[in-house]
């Protein structure tokens, strides 16, 4: 910690490291995004947008778990934060995860049912006597 971070406002503070986490991001400085992400984080564990600008900084990085713990957080915090569903959603689609993957888009989108792709691989599952398709994928 600095002297600046012990003298400072904390929710000064939370929105320079935020601040400075989102323009790194957003200059494709992944690594140091991080870095500045994971301080505001730990200042303020309550805003849901700073856990999800982590998890797209982690997609980025090709950390997928932990891109999936952050957005868990987010909706730990906000159950109807969009782009935290969205960015699940990719999270689990990169783990392999598909059918989970569609229940996240489909919840960032709004959409409380089935889209006709998730019945259609579910019938086809259905026919091969795949009882869990994420598991399979782990698998393979």
């Amino acid at each position: 910690m600095t002297s600046f971070d012990k003298t400072a406002d904390p929710t000064n503070i939370y929105q320079i490291w935020f601040a400075r986490g989102a323009a790194l991001a957003n200059s494709g400085h992944y690594r140091e995004a991080l870095a500045n992400l994971d301080k505001a984080v730990t200042i303020r564990e309550d805003d849901p947008s700073s856990w999800v600008l982590r998890a797209v900084v982690l997609v980025h990085l090709e950390r997928y778990s932990e891109a999936l713990s952050s957005c868990e957080k987010a909706l730990e915090l906000d159950s109807k934060h969009q782009e935290a569903w969205l960015i699940r959603g990719a999270a689990l689609h990169y783990l392999g995860r598909y059918q989970q993957s569609y229940t996240s888009y489909n919840k960032a989108l709004g959409i409380n049912r089935q889209s006709w792709w998730q019945r259609i691989t579910q019938t086809w599952y259905k026919l091969r006597g795949i009882q869990d398709p994420d598991k399979m994928n782990k698998v393979a």
